[in-house]
Order: structure tokens, then sequence, then C-alpha cells
């Protein structure tokens, strides 16, 4: 009975990223359940926030011309330009809380920086 409720929240969980990260392929949203089921909630805050970059990167390329999204720290004068998925994976973030679910279309997708 437990692996059946298990099985059914994890399915919850993969209808929810996938709809929320349309961007990523299903590698990625595996690699997230896995990291989200395991509980280390520094790890998948990391691997959240640099997926949800390159899913915006992804949707935005589908539509027309992005080269990239500049991150600028006015109190440490750093920038960083990110292009590609190695990039992205280069940095250090410092990501907000994360919804899965809300009823604000905008929360799935915390605030996002850089660490210096």
């Amino acid at each position: 009975m437990i692996q059946k409720e298990r099985k059914k929240h994890y399915a919850v969980q993969q209808g929810i990223l996938q709809a929320t990260n349309t961007g990523l392929d299903k590698t990625q949203i595996e690699t997230l359940l896995k990291l989200l089921n395991a509980g280390d909630d520094a790890e998948f805050r990391q691997v959240y926030g640099k997926y949800n970059i390159l899913n915006y990167l992804n949707i935005k390329r589908s539509e027309g011309d992005l080269e990239g999204i500049i991150f600028m720290d006015k109190q440490t004068k750093t920038i960083n330009y990110v292009r590609t998925e190695q990039e992205i994976q280069d940095l250090n973030l410092n990501v907000n809380t994360i919804y899965l679910v809300s009823t604000n279309n905008i929360y799935p997708y915390p605030q996002i920086g850089v660490r210096s």
C-alpha cells in the first residue's frame, strides 16, 4: 500500500514539474524528481534553479532570438553572462523559496541570483 502511494505522489510531482518546466527534457525532470524525493534541500535548490534558467533559455530561444542571460550584482560589481548549459552548471546560485503548486503562475519560478 505504501509503495502504491509513493508511486502516485511521484506521478503527481512529475506532472507538476513537466507542466511548469516545458523547456526541460525527460532526463532533467527525472533528476529533479530524484533530488526532491531524496530530501537534500540544498542540492535540489541548486539544480532546480539551474534548470529554471535552462528552461527559460530553451523556451525563449524556441520563440525567437535570445543569446543568453546577464546576471548582475550591484553590491559585488560582478556580472555573469550565460549562454550554454555548461555555463549555467558552473554557477553557484542563491535560489529563494520554491512553490511547486500555487494559485499565482509566477511562483513555480523562484527568484534566482548568482553567488560570488
